[in-house]
Protein backbone atom coordinates (compact mmCIF):
# COMPACT_ATOMS: atom_id res chain seq x y z
CA UNK A 1 0.00 0.00 0.00
CA UNK A 2 2.83 2.42 0.80
CA UNK A 3 4.39 1.67 -2.59
CA UNK A 4 1.05 2.48 -4.22
CA UNK A 5 0.72 5.99 -2.79
CA UNK A 6 -1.63 4.93 0.01
CA UNK A 7 -3.97 2.89 -2.18
CA UNK A 8 -5.00 -0.71 -1.68
CA UNK A 9 -6.50 -1.55 -5.04
CA UNK A 10 -9.02 1.22 -5.72
CA UNK A 11 -9.40 2.06 -2.03
CA UNK A 12 -7.50 5.13 -0.83
CA UNK A 13 -6.51 4.51 2.79
CA UNK A 14 -3.88 7.28 3.00
CA UNK A 15 -3.12 10.26 0.84
CA UNK A 16 0.08 10.24 -1.22
CA UNK A 17 1.23 13.22 0.88
CA UNK A 18 0.81 11.21 4.10
CA UNK A 19 2.78 8.32 2.64
CA UNK A 20 5.54 10.73 1.52
CA UNK A 21 5.67 12.24 5.01
CA UNK A 22 5.81 8.89 6.80
CA UNK A 23 8.39 7.34 4.44
CA UNK A 24 10.67 10.40 4.17
CA UNK A 25 13.51 11.64 6.34
CA UNK A 26 12.17 13.59 9.31
CA UNK A 27 15.31 14.70 11.11
CA UNK A 28 18.45 16.61 10.30
CA UNK A 29 20.46 14.52 12.80
CA UNK A 30 19.02 11.06 12.16
CA UNK A 31 18.17 8.80 9.26
CA UNK A 32 14.76 8.03 10.78
CA UNK A 33 11.35 8.80 9.39
CA UNK A 34 8.01 8.61 11.20
CA UNK A 35 7.77 4.92 12.04
CA UNK A 36 10.30 3.85 9.41
CA UNK A 37 14.05 3.55 9.23
CA UNK A 38 15.80 4.98 6.17
CA UNK A 39 19.20 4.45 4.55
CA UNK A 40 21.93 6.77 5.79
CA UNK A 41 21.77 10.09 3.96
CA UNK A 42 25.39 9.91 2.80
CA UNK A 43 26.13 8.23 -0.54
CA UNK A 44 27.44 4.67 -0.23
CA UNK A 45 26.22 4.31 3.35
CA UNK A 46 23.22 2.15 3.92
CA UNK A 47 22.76 2.08 7.67
CA UNK A 48 20.36 -0.79 8.26
CA UNK A 49 19.68 -0.98 4.51
CA UNK A 50 22.11 -2.08 1.83
CA UNK A 51 24.54 0.47 0.40
CA UNK A 52 22.88 0.15 -3.01
CA UNK A 53 19.36 0.89 -1.77
CA UNK A 54 18.08 4.23 -3.05
CA UNK A 55 17.49 6.92 -0.43
CA UNK A 56 13.74 6.64 -1.08
CA UNK A 57 13.82 3.17 0.51
CA UNK A 58 12.13 2.76 3.88
CA UNK A 59 11.94 -0.17 6.25
CA UNK A 60 12.25 -1.51 9.73
CA UNK A 61 14.37 -4.00 11.62
CA UNK A 62 13.09 -6.18 14.43
CA UNK A 63 14.50 -7.46 17.70
CA UNK A 64 14.79 -11.03 16.40
CA UNK A 65 16.91 -9.91 13.43
CA UNK A 66 14.12 -9.67 10.90
CA UNK A 67 13.86 -6.73 8.54
CA UNK A 68 11.56 -5.46 5.83
CA UNK A 69 12.54 -2.80 3.27
CA UNK A 70 10.40 -1.22 0.55
CA UNK A 71 11.99 0.51 -2.44
CA UNK A 72 9.47 2.68 -4.31
CA UNK A 73 11.97 3.56 -7.08
CA UNK A 74 12.31 -0.08 -8.16
CA UNK A 75 9.02 -1.46 -6.78
CA UNK A 76 11.01 -3.87 -4.64
CA UNK A 77 10.17 -5.35 -1.25
CA UNK A 78 12.91 -7.18 0.67
CA UNK A 79 11.92 -9.23 3.71
CA UNK A 80 14.51 -11.07 5.81
CA UNK A 81 13.24 -13.45 8.47
CA UNK A 82 15.54 -14.76 11.15
CA UNK A 83 15.82 -15.84 14.73
CA UNK A 84 18.96 -14.06 15.90
CA UNK A 85 17.99 -14.60 19.55
CA UNK A 86 18.85 -18.30 19.21
CA UNK A 87 20.52 -19.61 21.28
CA UNK A 88 20.17 -16.41 23.35
CA UNK A 89 19.52 -12.68 23.00
CA UNK A 90 23.24 -11.84 23.16
CA UNK A 91 23.75 -13.36 19.69
CA UNK A 92 24.70 -10.33 17.51
CA UNK A 93 26.25 -12.06 14.48
CA UNK A 94 23.67 -10.56 12.06
CA UNK A 95 24.53 -7.04 13.16
CA UNK A 96 28.28 -7.58 13.52
CA UNK A 97 28.67 -9.21 10.09
CA UNK A 98 26.10 -7.01 8.30
CA UNK A 99 24.35 -10.01 6.71
CA UNK A 100 21.01 -8.27 6.15
CA UNK A 101 22.66 -5.31 4.41
CA UNK A 102 24.94 -7.56 2.35
CA UNK A 103 21.98 -9.65 1.16
CA UNK A 104 20.12 -6.44 0.30
CA UNK A 105 23.06 -5.38 -1.90
CA UNK A 106 23.23 -8.82 -3.55
CA UNK A 107 19.59 -8.39 -4.59
CA UNK A 108 20.39 -5.05 -6.25
CA UNK A 109 23.48 -6.48 -7.93
CA UNK A 110 21.44 -9.39 -9.29
CA UNK A 111 18.89 -6.97 -10.73
CA UNK A 112 21.68 -5.06 -12.51
CA UNK A 113 19.81 -1.80 -12.19
CA UNK A 114 21.49 0.75 -14.44
CA UNK A 115 21.14 3.51 -11.86
CA UNK A 116 23.43 1.65 -9.48
CA UNK A 117 26.07 0.41 -11.92
CA UNK A 118 28.60 3.11 -11.01
CA UNK A 119 28.14 2.31 -7.31
CA UNK A 120 28.56 -1.46 -7.65
CA UNK A 121 32.35 -1.20 -7.58
CA UNK A 122 32.23 0.80 -4.32
CA UNK A 123 30.04 -1.81 -2.64
CA UNK A 124 32.33 -4.77 -3.44
CA UNK A 125 33.65 -6.41 -0.28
Amino acid sequence: MALNGGYYGDLALYSPETIATFTGYQSSISRRGFGWDKPEKELDKGGSAGKLAPKSTFGHTGFTGTCAWADPDNELIYVFLSNRVHPNAENNVLLKEGYRQRIHDVIYKSMQIELFQERLVDAED
